[in-house]
């Protein structure tokens, strides 16, 4: 990241390699942004600003229809964001945008407001009593720009276990619902066109399960290992084994799961069967066997068969190991 206080801030990613580096960087001019907003315009409405040069400005909508940030950022790309969701952007259809700032002294947006997508739903737990205070967090990407949401949309669960997002744009969204005490909760939707309203009516919680086991390395118990419990193609929880092989795996919503095991650069081990979990109870004695660990021996040499020390060696394949001398 380079920047100046009357420059544009850059940022670049540089291979840093053996001998000098030597780097140009030509820092554009800095440019003031205003933002004229047509369509269903709200006053008071908070804006946010982020450059991909991280420059972060916030502004509000006033009486008119233009948006002035303070102060100057830098040329490039940039995500603009409705804060309170109240409202979506026409090009977009969500309460995030894309925008391109200017090598100008000033550059000058102009964007559509409509009203956003509402997406509401009530969580409960397994007798169907609602559940307060559920997190529900969502990340997903913009269909028209091709390009990730700058963050999660939240929101939380009120006494009566509803929750409501705003602002999202069209197509799918998957939401994960968490609490305490309980086994966190995946549910995919649609919106299908702007300005959606969708009701997803009531999603349970239920108590999570565990899987307990242990991990050796032939007859022996083999500590650090670490275990997964992927679920559709998905890891939810892992875990690593203790000093005497054992592990395990706590907070599993109730399913089947595939457990796998790895030490190191060892080949992945899975069980032999999907392990079947029920609500708030224990599952046990899932024991897996890793292989032998393999290992590589050489030497690196330099120039008339010198020794080279702290030479760094990776294994880069399906499995992965670094060394050095």
């Amino acid at each position: 990241v380079v920047s100046h206080p009357d420059l544009a801030t850059l940022v670049r990613a540089v291979n840093v390699a053996e001998g000098p580096l030597v780097q140009e960087f030509e820092l554009g001019r800095r440019s003031a942004v205003r933002v004229k907003l047509t369509g269903a315009l709200q006053r008071g409405l908070e804006l946010r600003l982020e450059t991909d040069g991280f420059e972060i400005r916030r502004a509000t909508l006033g009486d008119g229809d233009v948006v002035e940030f303070p102060g100057a950022v830098g040329k490039g790309g940039a995500t603009l964001e409705i804060l309170d969701g109240t409202r979506a952007f026409a090009d977009s259809s969500s309460r995030a945008t894309n925008l391109t700032i200017d090598d100008a002294a000033e550059t000058t947006i102009e964007l559509g407001l409509v009203e956003p997508s509402k997406l509401v739903g009530r969580v409960v737990d397994e007798q169907g009593h609602p559940l307060e205070g559920v997190l529900i967090a969502t990340k997903r990407r913009l269909r028209f720009l091709q390009a990730q949401d700058p963050r999660a949309w939240y929101a939380a669960t009120g006494a009566d276990g509803r929750f409501e997002l705003r602002g999202l744009g069209p197509g799918k969204a998957t939401l994960h619902l968490s609490r305490e005490g309980w086994a966190v909760a995946t549910v995919t939707s649609e919106i299908s066109t702007p300005g959606a309203q969708m009701d997803l009516g009531d999603v349970k919680l239920e108590r999570p399960g565990t899987i307990r086991g242990a991990i050796r390395l032939g007859d022996a118990p083999q500590a650090g290992a670490r275990v997964f419990a992927p679920r559709e193609g998905q890891t939810v929880l892992e875990a690593v084994s203790g000093v005497d092989g054992t592990y395990a795996l706590y907070g599993l919503a109730p399913g089947r799961y595939r457990v796998l095991a790895r030490n190191g650069t060892s080949p992945l081990v899975v069980f032999g069967e999907l392990v079947a979990v029920e609500s708030g109870r224990e599952t046990a004695g899932v024991e897996l066997v890793l292989p032998p660990v393999r290992r590589i021996h050489g030497q690196v040499t330099g120039n008339g068969g010198v020794p080279v020390p702290e030479a760094l060696i990776c294994v880069v394949g399906s499995t992965a190991a670094v060394a050095s001398t």
